[in-house]
């Protein structure tokens, strides 16, 4: 049986709901800046050139888009190889199955949906991917008003056993989006706390069902360590770490950067869950080494900046 796989997200995918009326506005400036006044013999003719031109700037159109996704495609992959990592163009709803639950995958479900530009492989003993998702629906905020939203992101992706579950999104109203996460969130049964997290001179809300983890798990000294950014959405459920911007994509020549924060930010969360029982036992029973949590992020020279 074939797997599903996701339309690229490129914005060119798009291409056809812009072509069009693009070609014919086109046509008819060329036609009043540069043909004179004509007779009835001339509209008929106009008549049958008027597709070949909307042809012609479709086909133009379609080949830049083309070459702009096979020059990214390679970017991507230039710079997955040189993080010795895995790289793929195409997503398939496979793997993305694991992560069905999570908020962003769960609420878009009924979207259309893109998906593409996959790198993955182990860093530090912990198996991350990151790929670029994008979606459009409309989207029913916590006012009950309907908004029709386009959400891109680069999402990474990491298993983290013994973490509590968790949601961790900006104040309401610093962003678009938490609005429509909060619209989200009425459509689902998650009975969870809800508490306040300073970042530092900015509020975060960090969702969960077992408040005193979740207190000790983001103490203000945990929350240093992994060097928590406030304009991030991240959300664990059963072990698996789901982490983002709002519609941000992070290119090709960002890449080493954007995974030394994501990775940073969850060898803190592992490390800070340790002084959980449950996930102190969870990474036990995958490696008795790890007894204190995951290795330190900065041992993989992957992820050290280029030397001047």
């Amino acid at each position: 049986m074939r797997r599903k796989t996701f339309a690229l997200p490129d914005w060119g995918g798009t291409v056809w709901s812009w072509l069009l009326p693009a070609g014919i506005v086109g046509t008819f400036v060329l036609i009043d800046q540069y043909v004179p006044p004509f007779a009835f013999s001339d509209i008929v003719l106009g008549i049958f050139a008027f597709p070949v031109l909307v042809l012609g700037y479709s086909t133009v159109a379609l080949f830049i888009a083309w070459c702009v996704q096979k020059h990214r495609e390679s970017e991507y992959a230039q710079a997955a190889r040189k993080l010795g990592l895995r790289f793929s163009i195409r997503v398939t709803e496979e793997q993305l199955a694991p992560y069905s639950s999570h908020l962003l995958f769960a609420s878009t479900a009924n979207f259309r949906r893109y998906a593409g530009y996959r790198i993955e492989g182990e860093v530090n003993g912990c198996q991350v991917q990151v790929f670029v998702y994008r979606y459009s629906g409309k989207a029913r905020l916590a006012n009950g008003r309907h908004l029709r939203w386009v959400g891109y992101h680069s999402v990474f992706l990491a298993s983290l056993p013994g973490v509590p579950d968790f949601l961790l999104t900006p104040e309401a109203g610093e962003y678009e989006l938490t609005d429509v996460v909060a619209g989200w969130l009425r459509g689902v049964e998650r009975n969870e706390v809800a508490l306040d997290v300073k970042v530092g001179q900015w509020t975060m809300v960090l969702r969960g069902k077992d408040e005193a983890a979740l207190r000790q798990l983001f103490s203000a000294r945990n929350r240093e360590a992994m060097g928590l950014w406030w304009g991030w959405w991240a959300e664990c459920l059963d072990g698996k770490l789901l982490l983002y911007t709002e519609r941000a994509v992070v290119e090709s020549d960002g890449l080493s950067g954007a995974l030394q924060a994501w990775v940073s930010f969850a060898n803190g969360l592992s490390k800070a869950a340790c002084s959980l029982p449950a996930a102190r036992a969870s990474w036990q029973a995958r490696d008795p080494r790890l007894r204190h949590g995951p290795p330190d992020h900065a041992d993989d020279p992957r992820l050290r900046p280029d030397p001047a």
